[in-house]
């Protein structure tokens, strides 16, 4: 049974050197690719992802130096760690091939463990500099994404600050009512952004909690909806329905509230004032349905399969901050409830977005 310990490649000419490499490696559960040739080997990369490369240097036509130079020059193949094997031992060769951008060397006739130590170890080396890089662009991003949707409120907070420090003495309650509860909000999209690219590095890196446990979906449900009530106050309308008061369902609490929060944001962040926002709850081929109906710009066709991509912003959004993280992070928590979520949209009749989960009644 193989495992995910790597996909090698072994291009060599000679039939006993690969077949002794083939049994050891085998055996030690690696799988393999088998090239004879370095145009064969060339062909092999470019279809399939390969953790370590075994690469003859004396070969006919094309060597082995010529294949670690095209290798090496081409952005998708440049990171594949190329071991050398070789029965030409004198230093200039070594050199040439260090210089080219091999890792190791191996001196024929191959002694076998010494071809096992050195695979297991540039086939981990390679992996934890896989890793760093990938942890490295999460960073980046993570940076661009913070600089960019923290930008406007951080810049709300600072405008209003300043009119009530600059201008208190002669404002009225309720003007100064009014610029705190501008605050107010810019602190809560803050909250939410953080929460999202949070949530988006948790995923991207594997390192999400998750911990269901039994729920009255009922009355989970029924508390976010008492709640956004409080927040939106009267800028919107809300109604709330659930067939049955007694829905038990196994989730994650706070990565299901996460969902729905998101999804109940969107819907008020792109629907007109004192529009109609539907939030119901009920049971639906024996999955629970929680479905959430706004009047918004809707969401045009073409844009409905990348809504919840990660960075993605529908041109429908108008002057929106933001780069739709919500949604996606809303997918990726029911996902983890093994549920899914549907989307029907259309341009200028609003969205219905519905989480289905499985049931348990």
């Amino acid at each position: 049974m193989k495992t995910d310990k790597g996909i090698i490649l072994i291009v060599d000419d000679n039939p006993n050197n690969l077949m002794m490499l083939i049994d050891v490696l085998d055996e030690s559960n690696y799988e393999l690719r088998i090239a004879k040739d370095g145009q064969s080997a060339l062909n092999i990369v470019q279809k399939e992802s390969i953790d370590l490369i075994l690469l003859d240097v004396m070969m006919p036509g094309m060597n082995g130096f010529e294949v670690c130079s095209r290798l090496k020059g081409d952005s998708r193949t440049r990171e594949i760690p190329i071991i050398f094997m070789t029965a030409l031992s004198e230093t200039i060769n070594k050199i040439r091939g260090f210089e080219l951008g091999a890792v190791d060397y191996i001196i024929k006739p191959i002694q076998i463990e010494e071809v096992m130590s050195r695979v297991k170890t540039h086939i981990k080396l390679s992996r934890l500099l896989k890793k760093e890089n990938e942890i490295n662009s999460l960073k980046s991003k993570i940076i661009s994404l913070a600089s960019h949707d923290l930008t406007i409120p951080l810049h709300t907070i600072s405008a209003s600050s300043s009119f009530l420090r600059l201008y208190n003495s002669r404002l009225s309650d309720k003007e100064k009512m009014s610029n705190l509860s501008i605050i107010d909000e810019a602190v809560k999209k803050m909250s939410i952004t953080l929460d999202n690219i949070i949530t988006w590095f948790e995923s991207e890196s594997g390192q999400t909690c998750f911990s269901p446990e039994l729920i009255n979906i009922s009355n989970f449900c029924k508390d976010i909806f008492e709640k956004f009530k409080l927040l939106v106050k009267d800028s919107h309308k809300m109604e709330f329905s659930c067939v049955k008061s007694d829905i038990q369902v196994f989730i994650d609490p706070d990565l299901m509230r996460n969902a729905v929060i998101n999804i109940l944001s969107n819907a008020f962040a792109y629907s007109p004032k004192e529009s109609l926002i539907k939030f119901d709850v009920f049971i639906e081929n024996k999955e629970i349905a929680i479905k959430i109906t706004d009047q918004g710009r809707g969401i045009a066709p073409k844009e409905q399969e990348k809504i919840f991509q990660p960075y993605f912003a529908s041109k429908n959004s108008g002057t929106k901050e933001g780069r739709g993280l919500g949604l996606y992070t809303a997918k990726y928590f029911v996902q983890l409830h093994n549920g899914r979520i549907n989307l029907e949209s259309k341009t200028g009749r609003g969205s219905v977005f519905t989480i289905y989960l499985p049931s348990n009644q």
